[in-house]
C-alpha cells in the first residue's frame, strides 16, 4: 500500500561540520521498524535533501551509514543544487519584500517538494536540527487517522 507520510529534511553544511543532521536521523531510526511484519514498516519515507552537493561531510556520511543498512527502506538521501542568485531587485532589509537569502529558502522549500511529490499521502516539512520526540510518528499517526475520522478525505 501507499506510504502515508514524507517527511523532508533540507539541509546544508554548517560552520565547522557542525552535526544536527545525524541526531535527527539516529531519533527516526528509533521510531521507524526494520521487522517487515510491522504495520509501520515501509510507510514513512524520511527525504533529506543537500542542497550544496560535495559539500556536506555530515550529509555524506548518514547517507554511508544508511544506504545498505535495514533502516534504508525510510529514508532517501538526494543531493540537487538550489541556486543561490537571481536577477531580483529588490531592495534588502524591507519586512515586506523578501530579501535575496529568503528566495533562496523558498527555492530550497520547492525542490524539496519537487522530490517528494507523490510519495505518500501527507507530508512533513521539518528542519534537519528538529530532533522529534520518542513515539513522534505514532502520534502523528494517530492525529490524522483522527482527523481522518471527523471529516473523511
Amino acid at each position: 500500500g501507499m506510504r502515508w507520510l514524507t517527511i523532508g529534511i533540507p539541509t546544508v553544511p554548517r560552520p565547522g561540520d557542525l552535526d544536527y543532521l545525524s541526531r535527527t536521523v539516529d531519533a527516526f531510526k528509533q521510531q521507524l521498524p526494520t521487522d517487515e511484519t510491522d504495520p509501520f514498516y515501509g510507510k514513512v519515507v524520511v527525504v533529506i535533501l543537500n542542497n550544496k552537493p560535495g559539500q556536506h561531510p555530515v550529509f555524506s556520511r548518514e547517507k554511508d551509514k544508511t544506504e545498505g543498512s535495514p533502516h534504508a527502506v525510510h529514508f532517501r538521501f538526494v543531493e540537487a543544487s538550489v541556486q543561490q542568485t537571481d536577477s531580483s531587485a529588490n531592495r534588502e532589509g524591507d519586512p515586506n519584500v523578501p530579501g535575496a537569502k529568503v528566495r533562496v529558502q523558498t527555492r530550497a522549500v520547492v525542490s524539496m517538494m519537487r522530490h517528494s511529490a507523490g510519495l505518500s499521502s501527507h507530508f512533513l516539512f521539518m528542519e534537519d536540527d528538529f530532533i522529534p520526540c520518542p513515539h513522534s510518528l505514532r502520534s502523528l499517526h494517530y492525529l490524522i487517522a483522527k482527523a481522518h475520522a471527523y471529516h473523511p478525505g
